[in-house]
């Protein structure tokens, strides 16, 4: 008997679950590892590095998922004609359109449940714009850069 986990692997297409599953893995724990950076009296520590706080010209929040969404579409094209034939390539066209309207709304609604959990806190350092933090929600980003400010 074979773990069904274990026959992707047995398939001509093992290279994908190979590749995919630790792809996907390594993304999750770049979007939720920690992070920490020091705020001291004279910089800002993140890493190895040291910020002075003297040579930071500006804080940021942004956040790159919030944009405004357009989406368009063409009319819709049902083809059919008469018989049993006719009328299951209309049923096909119908159910078609409805799927492909389907999947951009659920496109967008995702979309706008990311932006909720996007939002970064950077410092602009000379001509390098540095992200403290990111992933963060609105709440805590504002948190963020009222105590970068206020120091």
């Amino acid at each position: 008997m074979v773990l069904p986990a274990l026959s992707l692997f047995l398939t001509p297409f093992w290279i994908v679950p190979t590749i995919g599953i630790p792809g996907l893995v390594f993304l999750v724990y770049l979007t939720f590892r920690r992070q920490e950076f020091t705020l001291t009296p004279l910089s800002i520590i993140k890493g190895a590095n040291e910020y002075d706080l003297a040579r930071i010209t500006e804080v940021l929040i942004d956040n790159p998922m919030d944009k405004e969404v357009s989406i368009s579409c063409g009319p819709g094209l049902i083809i059919g004609g008469t018989g049993v034939a006719g009328a299951s390539m209309a049923a096909m066209g119908a159910i078609a359109n409805a799927t492909t309207g389907a999947m951009m709304a659920a496109a967008v609604a995702n979309a706008q449940a990311a932006a909720k959990r996007r939002f970064r806190v950077r410092i602009r350092y000379g001509s390098t714009v540095v992200t403290l933090a990111r992933n963060l929600k609105r709440g805590r980003a504002v948190a963020i850069f009222q105590l970068l400010t206020s120091a």
